[in-house]
């Protein structure tokens, strides 16, 4: 990763802090675009708040990282998404179409403002999830109310065949697409539930729930040379989750 240039959305987060500093490690200039800053500091860490799901301040944010950037970029990692959370079965068609688009609108404001700055040869690696392919189980969220929504669900199945397309349709330019799915990384937000945690665990058969760590292996891996021809895959990172 020595001396390419990487853009990460949303990498003031539970993921994408961990992974800004392994790449600033590793020697790539990475450009953040978060709702805040990381708090990482580093010559080579350049960041801009904004929110992406926003039209205007998206495209302002890309304006930025074209005066800010020398060379073009090598890498994009889009991991900004809100998701929406809780059982709502009665919820409006415009409630539903809402929430999805906070969360995939953002995935496709970094993806259509920045095709004009990839570089030959560069990678993108999509964030899906489990629930873009399997169905939450509700019990396993206890009485905490926290389980994804439809509208969330249905997103993140949008986001995983919006990347499989757009890696066909970037091929020609020598640009590889991917998505990472990971199973169980939860935030710790609030008062630990361990019995929360412990419902979890039952269900992966690892028996554990994930660190940031090694999500951030997985994006590396997909960034890099090693992957050159890898794309239009997803690589699920998930503990055994989706194989039972």
């Amino acid at each position: 990763m020595k001396n390419r240039n990487v853009l990460i959305s949303g990498g003031s987060g539970h993921i994408g802090k961990p992974l800004v500093s392994a790449l600033l490690d590793r020697g790539a200039r990475v450009f953040n675009m978060s709702s805040r800053k990381s708090g990482i500091q580093h010559s080579s860490l350049f960041e801009y708040c904004v929110d992406l799901e926003e039209d205007g301040e998206a495209a302002d944010a890309f304006k930025w990282l074209g005066n800010t950037m020398v060379g073009g970029l090598d890498g994009i990692v889009c991991l900004a998404s809100r998701a929406s959370k809780g059982i709502r079965i009665s919820m409006s068609g415009n409630q539903f179409m809402e929430e999805m688009r906070e969360s995939i609108k953002p995935v496709v404001n970094v993806i259509s403002n920045s095709i004009s700055l990839l570089n030959s040869e560069s990678s993108i690696v999509l964030t899906g999830s489990a629930w873009g392919k399997l169905s939450p189980r509700p019990e396993v969220y206890l009485d905490l109310n926290n389980e994804p929504s439809l509208a969330l669900v249905a997103a993140k199945a949008a986001t995983e065949q919006y990347g499989k397309y757009l890696s066909v349709l970037l091929a020609s330019k020598k640009i590889r697409v991917n998505i990472l799915t990971p199973g169980w990384f939860p935030a710790k937000r609030g008062p630990q539930r361990d019995d929360y945690i412990s419902s979890i665990c039952r269900n992966v058969p690892m028996g554990r729930i994930g660190l940031p760590d090694e999500l951030v292996m997985g994006y590396l891996y997909l960034l890099g040379t090693g992957a050159s021809y890898v794309t239009g895959q997803t690589l699920v990172i998930d503990g055994g989750y989706s194989a039972i």
